[in-house]
């Protein structure tokens, strides 16, 4: 086994190497182990086999559902157009964070979560759109019909 295929073979994650092999010649493990060390020191989220999508996912998903039940209240108490719209926003939001969980987690993979022009990705950017469309104009028309904002 060349120093190449050992590198390929030892390093390897399910993301692809970690690092690129150095220019060393063969049998200079010690070296390229100082050299991978380096390079997991500057990104410990690969250090310890987390998965950074995975994580700002569950991270957003918190706001993004407090968001949503916000909404869910306001629409409860007055049932017009621009809370309904607000909710709709909210949804779209939380659409947005599970999907990027069903990508971290590799659910789905007929999806082909992360490629462009992939069934994935266009729901994906569909959902962000309305969500960011869908939001303000809502909290623009239940405050232009002067209601009360407040859950409280």
């Amino acid at each position: 086994m060349t120093g190449g295929e050992y590198w390929s073979n030892k390093w390897a994650c399910a993301r692809g190497p970690i690092a690129s092999p150095p220019n060393l010649p063969n049998g200079s493990i010690s070296l390229r182990r100082r050299a991978l060390r380096a390079q997991l020191k500057r990104d410990p989220l690969r250090r310890r086999g987390m998965n950074p999508t995975l994580l700002r996912a569950l991270l957003l998903l918190v706001p993004a559902s407090a968001l949503f039940v916000a909404s869910l209240i306001l629409f409860a108490r007055s049932k017009n157009t621009g809370s309904f719209l607000q909710l709709m926003g909210a949804g779209c939001f939380v659409l947005v964070v599970l999907i990027h969980v069903c990508e971290g987690l590799g659910l789905l993979p007929w999806m082909q979560w992360g490629r462009p022009h992939s069934m994935g990705h266009y729901l994906d950017l569909v959902s962000a759109v309305l969500a960011v469309t869908l939001s303000p104009i809502g909290y623009w028309l239940a405050r232009k019909q002067g209601r009360r904002l407040t859950c409280a």
